[in-house]
């Protein structure tokens, strides 16, 4: 080679799936350019010189990308000496069956229907509906539509499974909205503390947020020992343990009383 930095990729990089693996932590990147910022940025080691590759040679003797020439264009990546490489050089044994166009990789094929709008093919490896059938929105990078697929929940069953039922299942009270995790409800009632001041500033917003909350905790406390008053006074509460410790904590509510009143 003319350079050191110009290498001829193995036949074996150029056929299996792309994968870039740390030899510090065993994280996988199919970017070289994100392979080595995962270097340098997280490792904080410098490039070895040997990775500091800036032109890509077909293994082929006998194509006119194995060495410099006149006229020439180099791979400055390796994902386009693979692309090359797979089209003029492989037979392909996956093939369209729209447009009986024959590709190498499962990954190749994937993106190629989503690029031009091919139905949607079913991946009995991952169970994931592949391409563009409910959003009609494609992507270049199985990975990328992999995302937007389980983001979004496209392609999955309307009934859930018996894993996801109690997640699913969980349905707010004010406004019978399901939500997974958590849910600020926007319905107000007349034991909301929401409030519908105007904030412009984070720290503002937390504060105010924390005092709003103090006082939901406040009353709900007092809810439940208003609750509880009316359940002794009813004869529906009789545990005798529970009576003796409310009936302690009588004269220290009658100071606490007390005392308030003396300082208004």
């Amino acid at each position: 080679m003319e350079n050191r930095r110009c290498t001829v990729v193995a036949v074996g990089d150029l056929v299996d799936e792309l994968g870039f693996c740390c030899e510090w932590c065993g994280k996988v990147y199919k970017s070289l350019v994100r392979y080595h910022n995962h270097i340098v940025c997280t490792h904080k080691l410098p490039v070895p010189d040997h990775q500091l590759v800036n032109c890509f040679h077909c293994p082929r003797s006998d194509c006119r990308f194995h060495k410099h020439g006149p006229g020439v264009q180099n791979f400055r990546q390796i994902g386009r000496l693979r692309r090359h490489y797979q089209e003029k050089h492989m037979t392909g044994h996956l093939t369209c069956e729209y447009c009986q166009k024959q590709f190498q990789l499962k990954s190749a094929l994937v993106a190629h229907r989503c690029r031009l709008r091919h139905p949607a093919i079913r991946d009995s490896q991952s169970a994931i509906t592949l391409g563009r059938h409910v959003c009609k929105k494609g992507y270049t990078h199985l990975g990328a539509l992999q995302r937007r697929l389980t983001c979004c929940q496209h392609g999955t069953p309307n009934t859930p499974t018996e894993d996801q039922k109690d997640i699913r299942d969980t349905v707010c009270l004010q406004c019978n909205k399901e939500y997974v995790d958590t849910h600020r409800c926007c319905v107000r009632t007349e034991r909301s503390f929401q409030s519908d001041r105007l904030i412009f500033r984070k720290s503002s917003q937390e504060t105010h947020g924390k005092s709003r909350y103090l006082q939901a905790e406040d009353w709900r406390f007092l809810f439940e020992m208003e609750q509880l008053v009316r359940g002794i006074d009813d004869g529906l509460v009789r545990d005798p343990l529970l009576l003796t410790e409310l009936a302690s904590l009588v004269p220290v509510l009658q100071q606490i009383q007390d005392s308030d009143l003396e300082i208004k």
